[in-house]
């Protein structure tokens, strides 16, 4: 028989004598597996005086189980049952039949496309699941690999096993976003499942499958000017202020500095360059307040730092212009 097709087995079973007047027998048919064959008949199955020589069909059914298991045999046993009465036919050795049940399963896994869409820095998650198409005689584990550990990672999982017991209950796979800090655009990510050399034996052959993952960026060509003091003095005093980057660039980048008014404030450096290693140390630029000469008295001045001249082959840091990148005003 097939499991989960309409395939039966029938037999009959009758006596060879006749009991006695008002005698009975009652015959157990059971299956040694229930769960591969079913046997379709009363509890017990009575012959009397009146019906002793009339067959009665007994019919087996198959089980679909579920479970990867290869052509099983289940024995149907054809005994006195103990609840029969005490006579010639007590004494009657049982009789069994085999039957055979083809397995119906085929080793596989199902795997879930993927639910939500990522952004670089968000909270937010997606995830897939991955199910068993059928129950394993042993552990199955299924490796997860990425095309980009720069772009996603997987939640604390790099496998996911299957037992006996869980193999139909589903396994959620939680996806987390990467904030690489590359202007990089959306990056499509592809997320493989493969059955691990580990498993069942039944699903070693099981073909790899993959699913993908969008990772939406949010990086951009920025440059961050942050003042820290921007107090000088004639004495000597001296403010300064931060450069940095806000993601990685391809190439170096170049800022100019220069003061409005050198007979003010002057800076300690004319250029700052940043490259793909150091994009995001900020460079610290002082400026010294310079007494006038000759002196006089004109009170507190303010002198504009000017950030400008940015130059790079990286193209989204080429294409800031001075007028995107914050200056600086200075108190002397």
């Amino acid at each position: 028989m097939l499991e989960g097709s309409t395939d039966v087995v029938s037999f009959t079973v009758v006596l060879d004598a006749q009991p006695d007047g008002s005698d009975f027998v009652l015959i157990d048919v059971l299956s040694s597996d229930t769960s591969e064959a079913s046997v379709n008949a009363p509890s017990a199955l009575m012959f009397t005086n009146a019906n002793w020589n009339i067959p009665q069909t007994v019919i087996v059914q198959n089980v679909d189980d579920l479970i990867l298991d290869g052509t099983r045999t289940s024995l149907i046993s054809i005994a006195i049952s103990s609840l029969s009465p005490v006579n010639g036919f007590s004494s009657l050795p049982s009789e069994t039949i085999t039957t055979q049940i083809f397995d119906n399963e085929t080793a596989g896994f199902t795997i879930s496309p993927v639910m939500g869409d990522l952004i670089e820095g968000a909270l937010s998650t997606a995830s897939f699941t991955l199910v068993l198409n059928a129950g394993p005689l042993s552990n199955v584990a299924i490796d997860l690999s990425l095309n980009d550990f720069g772009e996603v990672a997987l939640a604390g999982v790099s496998s996911v096993v299957f037992t006996q017991s869980n193999w139909n209950t589903a396994q959620t796979v939680t996806i987390r976003s990467v904030d690489d800090y590359i202007i990089d655009g959306t990056q499509t990510v592809s997320i493989t499942a493969s059955i691990n050399p580990s498993s069942n034996a039944d699903f070693l052959g099981v073909a790899s499958q993959s699913v993908s993952v969008t990772n939406a960026d949010n990086d951009q060509a920025i440059i961050n000017v942050v003042t820290i003091d921007n107090l000088t003095s004639e004495s000597g005093e001296r403010g300064s202020f931060s450069i940095q980057l806000s993601s990685i660039p391809t190439a170096d980048v170049s800022i100019d500095i220069r003061s409005t008014d050198l007979d003010e404030v002057i800076v300690d450096v004319n250029t700052i360059t940043f490259t793909p290693a150091n994009w995001n140390i900020p460079q610290i630029i002082n400026t010294t307040g310079i007494d006038d000469s000759p002196p006089q008295s004109d009170g507190s001045q303010v002198v504009t730092i000017v950030t400008e001249n940015i130059r790079s082959t990286d193209i989204n840091y080429a294409g800031i212009t001075d007028s995107a990148v914050a200056d600086v005003l200075m108190n002397n």
